[in-house]
C-alpha cells in the first residue's frame, strides 16, 4: 500500500475519499467498535472489509453505522433549527 500509484493509495491519501483509518479496516483487521452508548463492546472484529465479515462482526459494526446516520440527521435537523431561528429574528430587519 506504499506503492504512490496504488489507486487505493491515491485516493486516500489525496483527500478525495476515505482516510488511512478506512484503509487499514479494507486490508486489516478492523478491530474494537463502540456499541450506541459509545461503550466499547468486547468483542473485536478480527476481520477485514475485503475478506468479509461474519454475521456477528457485521452486527456489531452496524452499531456504528447506524450511530453514524442518525447523528448526522440530529446535526441537520439542529441547524435548519438554528437557521429558521435566524431569519425570524432578523427578518423585521430586511423590511
Amino acid at each position: 500500500m506504499t506503492d504512490p500509484s496504488n489507486p487505493v493509495h491515491i485516493m486516500s491519501y489525496s483527500g478525495a475519499r476515505g482516510n488511512a483509518s478506512q484503509v487499514h479496516q479494507l486490508v486489516g483487521m478492523r478491530g474494537l467498535m463502540s456499541d450506541p452508548q459509545g461503550q466499547m463492546i468486547d468483542l473485536p472484529i478480527q476481520s477485514n472489509l475485503r475478506e468479509g465479515l461474519s454475521l456477528t462482526e457485521y452486527t456489531i459494526s452496524c452499531y456504528g453505522a447506524r450511530k453514524g446516520v442518525v447523528d448526522t440527521a440530529v446535526r441537520t435537523s439542529d441547524a435548519g433549527y438554528l437557521t429558521r431561528r435566524l431569519v425570524e429574528v432578523v427578518q423585521h430587519m430586511l423590511y
